[in-house]
């Protein structure tokens, strides 16, 4: 064979993304390891997930990183259910694009215009819990083939947290509870410093039937007490939280009837709260109830 006729090399290159969060990664140059001529390494990985919101639009990168980019290639992604690998879409590199498998039909997309500059990567529509595992992205042109392994992990923020307030006895139980999170999230009573309570009962996570996780704790405050209670839930994949907030303070005046909302009751105490929403920063939301807590009385103000 003469040497015209032999294939340039190539490699396929996952690029390293900046932060771990859904849509476009940056495929970056000088994000790309180099090629390793004494071991011969043309495919690598950063090891760094993808991480997908569900119900949202993920890219999973892969990148050719010859110069000049080969006139003809096909690349092809498949999913790694256990030992099989699920084909999941496929590219001739012009103008077919094909999907394979029924669970993820409708739902994966190229983008052949940025084909010209080695640009393969998989978008995936409605990502779902089911859709999280390792994929494969198989590049080949003539008689030489590369692939890469990405790791797709997906999340959910749930629902603001809600605190649940009654009387018992002389004492005052606060309960907070969220639902649509996942994975699993972590739950912190905190106090009005931004410290973790201590004594809280232990969490307790519920899957839901839609998979998404359903997390619930409490915590019993004497009378008397003079403090400012949060309730933070935590997403430990995306490092998010969402935070609900009650400040209760002691004081000798009493004043019924003040934004009076019926329905609402602790024990025999009516519940007369005024509630107010602060929105801090992007990430962390705030649900502030003011009231006065009296022995077993509590009264809204």
């Amino acid at each position: 064979m003469q040497e015209s006729q032999i294939p340039r090399a190539f490699r396929v290159v996952f690029p390293v993304p900046r932060i771990p969060l859904p849509e476009v990664v940056p495929l970056d140059n000088r994000e790309q390891p180099p090629f390793c001529p004494e071991t011969g390494r043309s495919v690598s990985s950063p090891g760094i997930p993808v991480v997908g919101i569900i119900g949202e639009r993920v890219v999973l990168p892969c990148r050719v990183t010859q110069d000049p980019i080969p006139e003809v290639f096909s690349v092809r992604w498949e999913f790694h259910d256990g030992s099989r690998r699920i084909p999941v879409g496929s590219f001739d590199g012009k103008s077919r694009e094909q999907e394979w498998d029924g669970r993820f039909r409708g739902r994966v997309e190229f983008f052949p215009r940025e084909f010209w500059a080695g640009n393969v990567s998989l978008g995936l529509r409605n990502v779902g819990i089911s859709d999280q595992g390792s994929y494969t992205c198989h590049v080949s042109a003539q008689d030489v083939s590369r692939e890469v392994s990405v790791q797709l992990e997906v999340a959910a923020i749930g629902d603001i947290p809600t605190i649940v307030v009654r009387s018992r006895k002389r004492d005052l139980s606060l309960s907070c509870r969220a639902s649509g999170w996942f994975p699993s999230p972590e739950i912190l009573w905190l106090d009005g410093r931004g410290k973790v309570r201590e004594g809280f009962s232990s969490p307790r996570t519920t899957p839901e039937p839609s998979g998404l996780f359903r997390v619930d704790a409490s915590v019993t405050l004497p009378p008397g007490s003079d403090l400012e209670v949060s309730c933070r839930i935590v997403n430990p994949r995306l490092n998010v939280s969402r935070e609900s907030r009650i400040r209760i303070s002691g004081g000798s005046g009493i004043t019924p009837g003040i934004g009076s909302v019926p329905g609402i009751r602790a024990g025999r105490n009516p519940l007369i709260p005024l509630v107010q929403y602060l929105l801090l920063k992007s990430t962390v939301e705030y649900l502030t109830l003011n009231l006065t807590l009296i022995f077993n009385n509590l009264i809204y103000i």
